[in-house]
C-alpha cells in the first residue's frame, strides 16, 4: 500500500491543478443515501472540495440518490462517478460496468479493506447472550439498504445457519431519524439493535449515549480495527466511476483522491482491490444483483442455472463434436477403405491382365517354336510334292489328257510352290536372316490376295467391292504383305459369316506420305472393350484362331515402316486399316 500511496503521489506532481480538460456539461458525482450522516459530514464533503480545488475547470455537481436510483441512473448513463457502500459498487459494477478508483479509509481502521462492519446491540440488563437468543425478537436498524448497518449483520445471521429473512419477530427502521436506535432500545420497543460499526464509539465519545446502558452482542476479534463488531469486516465506501466519464478525467479524479491529506476526523482514500466477500454475501442473501435467486421465473431460472446450462451446453457442445469428428474419422476410414478395396481390385485386375498376357506371350512362344518346327519338318513333305507333280506332268506330255488334270497339276504346283515360300519364310524368320524388299505395286499384291481369299471358305457369298486408284509404288516384300492382307480379308470374311448380305469393301489412297489400305466390313457392331483389345499383343479375331494373327500383322506392317489400326465403321462393322510409307528413294534390304 505504501508503495502504491507514492506512486501516486509521484503522478500528483505531474498533474497539476487544471491539468484535467474543461467539459461541456457538468460532472455528476452521486452518492448513495445510505452512506450514513457520519460519512457526508467527515468524508462526502471534503472530498468534493478536494476535487474543485484540484480541478477548477472542471464542474463538478453532486447528487444523492437512493440506493436502486443509483443504479438505475447508472445503468442509462446519467452520472459520471459515484460513492456508494462497497455492497451496492458491487451490484453496480456487474449491471453497468464501474470501475473502483478509490475505498474509504477511516480513522480505526489500518486496512480499507477491512473498515466496514456491524454491531448487535441490546440493553445492559437484556437476557439475551448469544446470536441463537436473537431468533424471534423484535429488532431495530436505521436503513434496510445500508450495507453495514443491515446487511452486514443479515450476513452474519447467514454464516451462523439461520435464515434472515425469517430470524426476527418483526423489524423497524429509523430511517435516520429520532427516536433513533439506541432511544428504541431504551424504550423498551426493541429487543436488538443494529448500528455500523464505530457509530457505537462516535456516540459514547459525543455523549449521546452512555456506554453503560448496553451491550454487544456476538462480539469478534477485530484485529487492527479500533471498533467493536460482531460481524465480518468488509471493504469501505467506494469511490467508482462510470464509463460515461473521459479517461483523462478518470486519472485525474484518481490522482487527487489517493492523493488527498487526511480530513481533521481523520479519514482518507485508500485502495481496496477485493471485493469476492461482497459478492458472496449478496450471493448469500439472495438480494442486489442476486435477487433473481428468490424468483422462479424463466428468465431468474436461466440467471440462476446459467452456469449449468452453460456447462450442459458445453457438454453437448462436446459430444456433438465428438460425434461429428468420430463420423469424420469414420467416413475417412471408411474411404480409405474403399479405395483400398478399389486397388486392391485394381491390382488383381492387372494381375489377372498380365497373367493373360504373360499366358500369350508363352503361347506366342510356344506357337512360334512349333512353327519353326513344323517349317523344318514339312519343307521335305512340299518338295517332295512339287516334284511329284512336275513327275506327272511331264508323263502326261505328248499324250492325250484331260485338260482338268493339266489345270489341276498346275494348280497344285502353284500352290505348293507358294506353302514353300512360306515355309521358307519361316525359316528366315527363325535363322533372322535379312528380307529382301523390292519396290512393286500394292495394288497387284492386292490382287493376289484377293485370289488366295477367294479359295478360303470365308469368302463364300461375300461381295467384294473394290476401289482402284492406279499403280501404288511401295518398297515391300511381297509375300508378308500379301499374307498380311489376307489375313486381314479372312478375319472380315469371318465377321460377316452370319451378316445378311455379306460386303467387305477396299480401297487405296494416299495421306500424308503413306498409301492407306482400308478393309471394311458390315458386320455386327463393336463394344469398345472388344475394340480395345484389338490392340493386344495377341489377338486373335475368331474364336478358333490362335491369337497371333494380329500381332503377325502388325509386326509385319511396323516392319515395313508403317502401322496397321482399327475403328469402327457406319453403321456397323469393322474398318482395318493399313499405312505403309510412300518409296521417297531406291528400296534397301
Amino acid at each position: 500500500m505504501t508503495g502504491l500511496l507514492f506512486v501516486f503521489a509521484a503522478a500528483a506532481f505531474l498533474v497539476q491543478p487544471g491539468a484535467a480538460p474543461a467539459q461541456e456539461g457538468p460532472v455528476v458525482v452521486a452518492v448513495s443515501a445510505n452512506v450514513g450522516p457520519w460519512f457526508y459530514v467527515q468524508t462526502f464533503e471534503p472530498t468534493m472540495e478536494r476535487l474543485r480545488a484540484r480541478m477548477p475547470r472542471v464542474h463538478f455537481q453532486s447528487v444523492e440518490l437512493s440506493p436502486e436510483a443509483l443504479r438505475r441512473e447508472a445503468r442509462e448513463g446519467r452520472i459520471d462517478f459515484f460513492m456508494a457502500p462497497s455492497g451496492s459498487f458491487a451490484s453496480i459494477e456487474e449491471e453497468s460496468g464501474a470501475r473502483h478508483l478509490a475505498t474509504h479509509h477511516p480513522r480505526g481502521a489500518s486496512d480499507p479493506a477491512r473498515s466496514m462492519g456491524s454491531v448487535f446491540l441490546v440493553r445492559a440488563d437484556s437476557a439475551l447472550r448469544k446470536l441463537s437468543d436473537l431468533k424471534g425478537t423484535r429488532s431495530v436498524a436505521t436503513d434496510p439498504e445500508s450495507f453495514d448497518g443491515w446487511i452486514i449483520a443479515q450476513g452474519e445471521l447467514f454464516s451462523a445457519g439461520f435464515d434472515p429473512q425469517k430470524f426476527f419477530r418483526s423489524t423497524e427502521f429509523t430511517g435516520y431519524g429520532l427516536p433513533d436506535v439506541p432511544a428504541l432500545l431504551l424504550s423498551r420497543d426493541a429487543d436488538v439493535g443494529i448500528l455500523k460499526a464505530c457509530d457505537f464509539e462516535m456516540m459514547t465519545q459525543a455523549g449521546i449515549i452512555s456506554g453503560r446502558d448496553f451491550r454487544i452482542l456476538n462480539e469478534k476479534p477485530a484485529g487492527s480495527f479500533a471498533c467493536r463488531v460482531s460481524t465480518d469486516l468488509y471493504p469501505g465506501v467506494v469511490f467508482a466511476s462510470l464509463p460515461r466519464a473521459p479517461s483523462d478525467l478518470v486519472k485525474s479524479v484518481s490522482v487527487a483522491l489517493l492523493t488527498m491529506p487526511e480530513t481533521p476526523d481523520g479519514n482518507s482514500w485508500g485502495f481496496a482491490s477485493d471485493f469476492s466477500q461482497v459478492r458472496n454475501l449478496y450471493r448469500n442473501l439472495q438480494i442486489g444483483p442476486y435477487a433473481y435467486l428468490r424468483e422462479n421465473s424463466p428468465l431468474a431460472l436461466l440467471k440462476r442455472y446459467r452456469f449449468f446450462l452453460f456447462a450442459a451446453v458445453a457438454l453437448l457442445a462436446l459430444a456433438l463434436f465428438y460425434v461429428v469428428s468420430v463420423r469424420r474419422i469414420v467416413k475417412i476410414r471408411t474411404h480409405a477403405l474403399q479405395v483400398a478395396l478399389k486397388e486392391k481390385d485394381r491390382a488383381q485386375e492387372n494381375e489377372r491382365k498380365s497373367r493373360e498376357r504373360l499366358f500369350a506371350l508363352e503361347k506366342a512362344g510356344v506357337v512360334s517354336g512349333l512353327s519353326s518346327m513344323f517349317a523344318h519338318e514339312v519343307r521335305q513333305p512340299v518338295a517332295s510334292l512339287i516334284n511329284y507333280a512336275g513327275g506327272l506332268r511331264m508323263y502326261l506330255k505328248g499324250r492325250s489328257g484331260d485338260p482338268m488334270v493339266a489345270e489341276a497339276l498346275d494348280e497344285i504346283t502353284a500352290q505348293s510352290e507358294r506353302v514353300s515360300a512360306i515355309v521358307g519364310r519361316v525359316c528366315s524368320y527363325a535363322r533372322n536372316e535379312a528380307r529382301i524388299r523390292k519396290l512393286k505395286d500394292l495394288e497387284a499384291v492386292v490382287d493376289k490376295a484377293l485370289e488366295a481369299f477367294s479359295h478360303s471358305s470365308f469368302s463364300s457369298g461375300v461381295r467384294i467391292e473394290r476401289q482402284r486408284r492406279g499403280p501404288a509404288l511401295c518398297c515391300m516384300d511381297l509375300l508378308e504383305i500379301e499374307l498380311l492382307v489376307v489375313n486381314l480379308l479372312r478375319n472380315a470374311g469371318a465377321a460377316i459369316q452370319k451378316s445378311g448380305s455379306p460386303v467387305i469393301a477396299l480401297a487405296l489412297s494416299a495421306e500424308d506420305g503413306f498409301w492407306k489400305l482400308s478393309v471394311t466390313d458390315n458386320g455386327p457392331p463393336l463394344s469398345d472393350e472388344t475394340l480395345k483389345s484389338l490392340a493386344a499383343p495377341t489377338r486373335s479375331s475368331r474364336k478358333d484362331g490362335l491369337g497371333l494373327g494380329l500381332s503377325i500383322c502388325r509386326v509385319i506392317a511396323e516392319g515395313h515402316g508403317g502401322h496397321l489400326s482399327f475403328r469402327r465403321a457406319s453403321p456397323h462393322g469393322l474398318t482395318a486399316l493399313l499405312y505403309l510409307p510412300q518409296p521417297e528413294e531406291a528400296c534397301k534390304e
